[in-house]
């Protein structure tokens, strides 16, 4: 205002102009600083919360495909012998063995050795997926409890 009445010289305006003009510049890049570290704890923080997110879910699946328990292949060796296993007309560890030999051909020695596994396991009652199984020693029989 002095200077459009002619009471502030030319050079002292221009100084003073120019210090206000960088005062307003500093002050901008100091609030767009302030502005863009704001906006990166926000992304931040929703990256984090998104791999929380993401974590909590995969452990979801998890545990929803271990509750579900696991699927046999009914074709599977372990499938077979259990269907062997579960027949009554098949009194010992031979013919089982041979039953399941017959159904998918494969050595006999490591079909015998899934057996004995299984009838194990089965008598132990430790796995989940033989939890509703039980052995008869004396008929050499698996039986199924509902």
């Amino acid at each position: 205002m002095d200077y459009e009445k002619g009471n502030i010289e030319t050079k002292e305006f221009k100084k003073e102009h120019q210090r206000l003009e960088s005062w307003i510049k500093d002050l901008t890049l100091k609030k767009i600083d302030e502005l863009e570290s704001k906006i990166n704890n926000r992304e931040q923080k929703i990256n984090k919360e998104q791999k929380e997110l993401e974590q909590k879910i995969e452990k979801q699946k998890k545990l929803n495909r271990r509750n579900a328990g696991r699927k046999q292949n009914p074709n599977s060796y372990s499938s077979l012998i259990l269907k062997a296993l579960m027949n009554s007309s098949l009194d010992d560890e031979d013919k089982v063995v041979s039953m399941v030999k017959h159904w998918k051909d494969n050595d006999v020695n490591k079909i015998r050795v899934q057996v004995r596994n299984i009838v194990s396991v089965i008598k132990k009652g430790k796995e989940k997926r033989y939890e509703n199984y039980k052995f008869d020693s004396d008929k050499y029989l698996v039986m199924k409890d509902e």
